[in-house]
């Protein structure tokens, strides 16, 4: 009777010593995933100059696609250049390569806002919601202003006038707010680091 009870202290002796070496063991996992998400958005912020911040906080999960269709991705004429201050010079968007008459597609969905010239350029807008809005030129449609767009989708054609792109390439803009000008390249091709959860029961 004695052994049997000895045997049963050690056995739960044993179990109480297992339990609290799993507990070091998940709250030493749960500490270094949160030094790494710590480190994660600090090279998130840090990698993103000023033209680019807002894609470490608003996540990097956009998923556009291409607003032009070509075999692999389109030739970039000119790229996006976002100047240190908002009134500076630069080019706030990508330069496509791409002749009039270019079918053009929504790289995401979201509604036609505008049609019409900016200061003799002739300009598309679609709002894709959260602040978001992408424009083109030079371009026109015969879509009404407030016609809703899928993904996809095809909305105008490469045409009209634009003071650096008549002919041969698309401008293509990307707007967080009314001044907030990112580069649409990184709404195609986001970068997307994922930390899955501690399993407690690993």
């Amino acid at each position: 009777m004695t052994q049997n009870n000895d045997d049963h202290r050690r056995m739960r002796l044993f179990r109480l010593l297992r339990g609290r070496d799993r507990e070091r063991q998940r709250q030493r996992r749960n500490l270094v995933t949160g030094l790494l998400l710590v480190m994660l958005t600090f090279m998130g912020f840090a990698a993103f100059p000023y033209g680019d911040l807002a894609y470490a906080t608003m996540g990097c999960g956009m998923g556009f696609g291409w607003p032009i269709m070509v075999k692999g991705n389109p030739n970039l004429v000119q790229r996006f250049d976002n100047p240190p201050k908002p009134w500076l010079a630069g080019h706030r968007g990508l330069d496509l390569q791409a002749s009039s008459g270019t079918e053009l597609f929504s790289p995401s969905s979201g509604i036609l806002t505008f049609s019409g010239q900016v200061g003799g350029k002739n300009v598309l807008t679609i709002d894709h919601g959260d602040g978001i809005s992408t424009t083109y030129e030079p371009a026109t449609t015969m879509l009404p202003v407030g016609t809703t767009l899928r993904k996809g989708e095809s909305f105008g054609r490469v045409d009209g006038h634009s003071d650096h792109c008549d002919g041969n390439c698309l401008h293509w803009g990307l707007r967080q707010g009314k001044r907030q000008y990112r580069n649409p390249e990184h709404a195609v091709r986001p970068q997307r680091i994922v930390l899955k959860p501690v399993d407690d029961n690993s």
